[in-house]
This record gives structure tokens, sequence and C-alpha cells, in this order.
């Protein structure tokens, strides 16, 4: 699954207009809090150029705040995808 993310959402993260954040994300097979496996969502922040269409996965330079804010919008993604 996958989603688009608004780059005015994140802090310390600036992207040219002919740019788009998508967040690719996936519930977590292996999630399981009695193992202490407690992330219950994978997911990764793919930079597309929108005029190339050339991807590349940017999740590992997010600053911590940023992480956490991709983090709580996959987590809303998923909530809102569930009760539809």
């Amino acid at each position: 699954m996958e989603f688009e993310l608004n780059g005015f959402d994140l802090y310390d993260l600036q992207i040219g207009q002919d740019y788009q954040l998508i967040v690719e994300c996936d519930l977590d097979a292996e999630y399981s809090p009695q193992d202490r496996i407690y992330n219950r969502f994978c997911w990764s922040l793919i930079l597309r150029n929108s005029l190339t269409n050339i991807c590349q996965d940017i999740t590992d330079e997010l600053s911590e705040g940023d992480f956490a804010i991709v983090e709580k919008q996959v987590e809303e993604f998923f909530e809102e995808f569930f009760h539809d």
C-alpha cells in the first residue's frame, strides 16, 4: 500500500516542487508483542522525481522528528483503512 505525503508536514526535509514523497507501507508480518517485536507497520519513504519518475528510498536520511511524523501518519492511514 502507498500514500502520498505532503512535504510541508515534515520539519527537516526540504524537497523541490518536481518531487513527490510516497510512503510505501504494510503491516509487519513479524509483529508479535509476545516475542518483543513491537513494530506493527513497516514502511519506507520514497522520493520520486515527477519529471523522470526516478525513485529513491530516503527513509534512513530522515531526522528523528520527521521519522516520528511519518510513523504517526502511517498509523493514521491504517486506522482509516481498516475503519472503511
